[in-house]
């Protein structure tokens, strides 16, 4: 098996109803992206700047790719779930819908066995989280907070049922 077929990944589309410019800052402005995805956010976006967040979860380390305005955001993603800091990539392309944006993620690189724990935090947590505040909700509770207390309940369901 090569390396490509060991990885897996994640594609998911949403429609938010706010402009692609808005959307945008929601995944390169440090202040929006508290709002939605970790408590302590450094994002540098242009090629090469640094994107770093986090929570309860711990830390998501990375760096951007491709920052293209109000179209693409492209960074690297690693350092939490088993998946080693810039291991993965995260990849947002937005495209205007009226007054809306269709929001397609592509993760990929992300090892085979935390492929299905991924594609459920970003379609349960994530891009909830982040259509909540570009859509101008405050989301209750960022996706790596939310995505910690589903791993600790897991963690806890798990132990019961194994009888720890």
């Amino acid at each position: 098996m090569t390396n490509a077929e060991d990885r897996g990944e994640v594609r998911l589309e949403i429609r938010i109803e706010a402009l692609p410019e808005t959307v945008f800052a929601h995944l390169t402005d440090p202040k929006q992206l508290k709002n939605w995805i970790a408590d302590i956010v450094v994002a540098e976006p242009r090629p090469g700047g640094q994107f770093r967040a986090s929570g309860s979860l711990g830390t998501i380390e990375g760096a951007y790719v491709e920052v293209v305005p109000n179209a693409k955001v492209v960074f690297t993603w690693g350092g939490v779930k088993d998946v080693a800091p810039g291991q993965s990539t995260v990849e947002f392309t937005l495209q205007a819908d009226g007054s809306a944006t269709i929001v397609r993620l592509r993760h990929y690189g992300l090892p085979q066995p935390t492929v299905e724990e991924h594609y459920q935090i970003w379609l349960r947590a994530g891009l909830v989280k982040i259509k909540d505040a570009a859509e101008g909700r405050r989301p209750t509770a960022t996706c790596m907070n939310d995505a910690a207390a589903h791993a600790s309940s897991a963690t806890s369901e798990n132990g019961s049922a194994n009888g720890k």
